[in-house]
């Protein structure tokens, strides 16, 4: 296992679209299906076990299992998703670019292809080897925009005794992420045309205290708000302003979309109380809809085990590995609903992701697939 793997099994991935239908709904680029077809093949080509299950809406996900088969053997999951996101201005997004400084860009080549890459590399090694444990690798479908695909499997299909969710962490052990809540707020007014003002009742006008007020709780959060030893404060982001429909016309109706990051021991009903405290003293009705998107914050619970074996091991090839918090969600806050230990670790930056640069070193990949062999290979200390 080299380089020259990782670049031809990723350059393989991200050139097969798998744009989550909710970024770009684009039926020539969107869904994972073409990727799960491309990996069931992979399977069978390598001799390894593959499951397909589907979501309610036919999105598909794919567990892989190698390993040992004694009813007494624990079970380590890796865990990366198939679909990504749909950045405007990347150029030639489903090719692998090498960008001439080691270091090579393409869509997903992060978040999360490069992870998946890491996975089935090390799957395909570990496959060789006699291992003291199961090894499952849960490749999952709508991680960007809903989650249904790890709802899907966890904790129905899919319960190992420790979880390691991929995502791009530099080689770091991710022990805690936090959570957001996303919600509409809207205005009504009264539409009239514009040359006769006074017969309407101007949204825009009558929301913006509401946005004002955001904003100064925006403020209030990051400077002192309570603080997270990992992930620091928690933040309130005014992302989306919608109102009137022309130019020539009074808007009847204008609403703003929040993004609510949330800190472990944040609950979904304290932050809409937060919202409404904020809000209601104004006098401005305004209507405040039912979350529309919910990914709870995660924390390995203090005195778990699994950070520090991982970590241990991890360091053998990483020395300068360490363990830290990150921004955004991530798949491990529903592993760790039900129990399971849980981290996040990955080659690549998150940092690229989401955008037209989105790059990773190949090195990273061998690194990282090398970590996971050495956990699968070791698991028992942990397990015992």
């Amino acid at each position: 296992m080299n380089k020259n793997d990782a670049v031809a099994l990723l350059t393989e991935l991200v050139a097969i679209p798998s744009v989550n239908p909710r970024c770009n709904p684009d039926p020539a680029i969107c869904g994972e299906h073409r990727l799960a077809k491309f990996l069931e093949q992979w399977a069978e080509q390598n001799g390894i076990a593959v499951r397909r299950f589907e979501t309610e809406d036919g999105y598909p996900n794919l567990l892989f299992m190698i390993g040992s088969d004694a009813p007494e053997a624990k079970t380590l999951l890796f865990g990366a998703h198939m679909d990504t996101v749909w950045p405007a201005g990347m150029e030639e997004p489903f090719r692998l670019k090498d960008r001439g400084d080691g270091t090579f860009a393409g869509l997903g080549s992060v978040d999360d292809k490069g992870c998946l890459c890491t996975a089935m590399l090390a799957l395909l090694e570990l496959k060789k080897r006699p291992l003291p444990c199961r090894v499952q690798l849960l490749a999952t479908c709508d991680e960007e925009a809903g989650f249904a695909g790890i709802d899907r499997m966890v904790p129905s299909e899919v319960r190992p005794d420790a979880a390691v969710i991929m995502e791009g962490t530099s080689l770091d052990v991710v022990t805690a992420s936090k959570g957001t809540v996303r919600y509409r707020v809207t205005v009504r007014g009264k539409a009239a045309h514009s040359s006769q003002l006074w017969l309407g009742d101007n949204a825009v006008y009558k929301i913006l205290p509401l946005i004002e007020a955001t904003e100064r709780k925006s403020q209030e959060l990051m400077q002192s708000g309570r603080k997270h030893p990992l992930l620091g404060t928690a933040t309130l982001n005014l992302g989306v302003i919608t109102g009137g429909s022309q130019v020539n016309s009074v808007p009847d109706s204008c609403t703003f979309l929040l993004d609510r990051r949330v800190l472990p021991g944040d609950t979904v009903e304290q932050v809409l109380q937060e919202l409404r405290d904020l809000y209601d003293p104004l006098g401005i009705p305004y209507e405040i809809s039912e979350p529309f998107f919910v990914t709870m914050p995660f924390e390995e619970p203090e005195g778990s085990p699994l950070p520090g074996f991982v970590l241990n091991r991890i360091r053998r090839k990483v020395p300068g590995s360490k363990i830290r918090g990150v921004m955004f969600s991530a798949e491990t806050s529903r592993t760790a609903a039900f129990g399971i230990p849980s981290v996040l670790f990955g080659p690549g930056s998150i940092d690229s992701a989401h955008s037209p640069n989105e790059h990773i070193d190949p090195a990273e990949i061998v690194t990282a697939a090398e970590c996971l062999i050495d956990l699968a290979e070791h698991f028992e200390e942990y397990s015992k």
